[in-house]
């Protein structure tokens, strides 16, 4: 008699996913309006105690006013004046007339007097053919995330604040903002949208700027804008690679060429000495041999953190560490978030709190800890924040639950400018220097190949939220073309802080995607501050509270170990796989053994109904399962499956 094969089902839910964007070809600048039209853009036309044509933000200790005394020019201003932890705006949206593909410049004028916060700034929104709110990150542009730069104070005076977007490919109209990013006072006036002429040509970078001993190469590369492919500017460009060892030539290339955009240059690291800076440099030039542009980074060799192995995974005593993340973990929730499965958390997010207090709790409940310490009031907003970053790391070095440094959250938000890499190359060089055995490790709100540069280990806070989980699969793929050959990433995929928040098959789509494009850790935005500000609740809500708690613990206890099993810690077997090829909108599916039980996933990424039959063969046609019964595992209504050769599922 032949042996029946008990197979798990995780059969996950069906969604629906955003529509895919429509592109169309950039337009020629000849074609495109010189000046976009907005409506009222010196904010004097009123209508009862507002703006005719602009909205704001309705929300507790946020005020607006048309301003009639402090102006730039005209009749009046706009200003917002902010005493709470809210980000007020004021907006207008139906902005017609932008094309795709192309560069334009948003200028405002501002005067500001910031008491807390990042300052005022400007925002742009998008809006498909369909009348969905696009991602921030559409068009798959590293310049198209629709923030431009805080404005924290401008001593009384009015200064000019000029934002260059991208607009992406699906986009039917812009919504654009006013913003304070903080408490206190800001005043826009004069408000105008121009197309800019293309976007600057040429982004210069390294794909890494700390090599490990064992890597022995490095590269570099010069990127032309695909706004310039119809144009001139890749074949009459050229690129000179060098690095240097003070001035020693290490390396050189020069008149190197463009190919798809992209000049690119090798060199060995081999013979380096280990943390003593290199400089990289680069000098684009013109047919004739002018250079255009000159950029220069420092590069350097490092010894890889005992506590990640050739990977990238953490090992603690000889076992991998398959890392479930609580971020916003406060020790009086430590019962229920241990509980809940996570195993990893997020220390110093309580900014005031001495770090001593928390130490032994965390001790007792067997976390690991990946140190905040960017919350700390003493690196928040002293002028040398390295001196408080090395005191803190003092702290926390002698803990033994402790696997990482977080030196800042978010860095892309804050831009890429010199500033912000300059800060990160020395809190990598320090807490190298003064913790040899831990991760440096950063988060970002999108896949960015500038934070990566900077870490160990990186962090991508996708956030979906809701039933928009698409986004998971592409700033997933992303990380993991950039990651996969130097460190690891792991995936926040889903949110439960605010008024909407996913279901717990919406969390649990998510996860899956991060796992299918190559995530090696999973985790949720936020676990203690996860539901205070979901309404409905008498009192203040905590994850627990939730009418999904139950099912939460089981994803993570549950489920999540077997998909440890499959995609990070090479204790499955494969047997088969199946994807339709429709990216992160195909349907999917994928077993394997464990044992003697084989676990089989069907995950739907479409916005329709499938059925799928998936039959029960080895990818080599070797091997056929015949009778079997599949056992729901994960959360799923779907019954008790019995059956021969194959299965078929809703």
């Amino acid at each position: 008699m032949r042996k029946i094969t008990r197979i798990l089902c995780l059969l996950l839910a069906l969604f629906m996913l955003q529509l895919p964007a429509l592109g169309l070809p950039a337009a020629a600048a000849e074609d495109v309006e010189e000046i976009i039209e907005i409506k009222d853009p010196g904010f004097e036309e009123t209508e009862g105690d507002f703006l005719k044509h602009w909205s704001h933000m309705d929300t507790d200790g946020a005020y607006f006013e048309v301003d009639t005394q402090t102006k730039n020019s005209g009749k009046s201003s706009v200003h917002i004046h902010n005493v709470s932890a809210s980000n007020p705006w004021a907006a207008q949206g139906n902005i017609t007339g932008l094309k795709e593909g192309s560069m334009y410049a948003l200028s405002v004028f501002m005067n500001v007097d910031l008491q807390t916060g990042n300052g005022a700034s400007i925002k742009v929104e998008y809006i498909d053919k369909a009348g969905n709110h696009m991602s921030a990150y559409a068009g798959g542009h590293e310049d198209n995330y629709p923030y431009g730069r805080y404005i924290p104070s401008t001593n009384n005076r009015w200064q000019e604040h000029i934002t260059i977007f991208k607009v992406p490919k699906g986009a039917a109209t812009a919504k654009e903002y006013v913003r304070l990013y903080g408490t206190g006072h800001a005043w826009f006036d004069d408000i105008s949208l121009k197309f800019s002429g293309g976007p600057e040509p040429f982004r210069f970078d390294t794909n890494r700027v700390f090599h490990y001993k064992e890597t022995k190469e490095g590269g570099a590369y010069v990127v032309l804008d695909p706004y310039y492919t119809d144009s001139d500017t890749e074949k009459d460009t050229k690129v000179d690679f060098e690095v240097l060892d003070g001035e020693t030539v290490l390396a050189k290339e020069e008149n190197v060429k463009f190919k798809n955009l992209e000049a690119t240059f090798k060199y060995s690291t081999d013979g380096m000495t280990p943390y003593k800076p290199y400089a990289l440099n680069c000098r684009i030039k013109d047919k004739d041999g002018n250079i255009l542009q000159s950029h220069s980074r420092n590069v350097y060799v490092v010894d890889r953190p005992t506590v990640l192995d050739e990977n990238g995974d953490f090992v603690i005593d000889g076992k991998k560490l398959n890392p479930i993340i609580a971020y916003h973990a406060e020790s009086s929730d430590f019962e229920q978030i241990k509980a809940s499965g996570h195993n990893v958390i997020i220390a110093g997010n309580a900014p005031g709190a001495d770090p001593r207090l928390v130490i032994e709790a965390i001790k007792e409940y067997g976390f690991y800890v990946i140190v905040a310490l960017y919350q700390y009031p003493y690196n928040a907003a002293h002028p040398d924040k390295i001196e408080d970053t090395k005191e803190m790391i003092k702290i926390w070095r002698e803990v033994p639950n402790v696997i990482g440094y977080a030196m800042q959250d978010e860095p892309w938000l804050v831009g890429e400018n010199l500033e912000t890499r300059e800060y990160a190359e020395k809190a990598y060089l320090l807490a190298r220097e003064m913790d040899p055995a831990r991760a440096v490790v950063l988060t970002d709100k999108r896949f960015d190949y500038i934070t990566s540069q900077y870490c160990d280990t990186y962090i991508l806070d996708s956030y979906a939220n809701g039933k928009n989980t698409a986004l998971v699969s592409e700033e997933s793929m992303a990380a993991w073309e950039w990651t996969k050959d130097k460190n690891s990433f792991w995936e926040l995929a889903a949110t439960y802080y605010g008024t909407t928040v996913p279901t717990v098959n919406g969390a649990r789509n998510s996860i899956y995607r991060g796992f299918e494009e190559g995530a090696r850790g999973i985790g949720y935005y936020a676990f203690s501050t996860a539901f205070k500000s979901r309404p409905g609740f008498e009192y203040t809500p905590q994850l627990y509270h939730w009418e999904d708690w139950d099912e939460f613990c089981t994803l993570n206890n549950v489920e999540a170990p077997i998909l440890f099993d499959r995609f990070v810690n090479g204790e499955a077997v494969v047997f088969n796989e199946f994807d339709d090829g429709n990216g992160v909108r195909s349907m999917k599916w994928f077993n394997w053994f464990v044992g003697d039980d084989m676990y089989l996933v069907a995950h739907n990424r479409s916005q329709e109904e499938k059925t799928v039959k998936i039959p029960l063969e080895s990818a080599n046609g070797k091997i056929s399962i015949g009778g079997f019964k599949a056992e729901p595992v994960g959360l799923t209504t779907q019954a008790e499956i019995k059956g021969k050769n194959s299965i078929e599922l809703t």
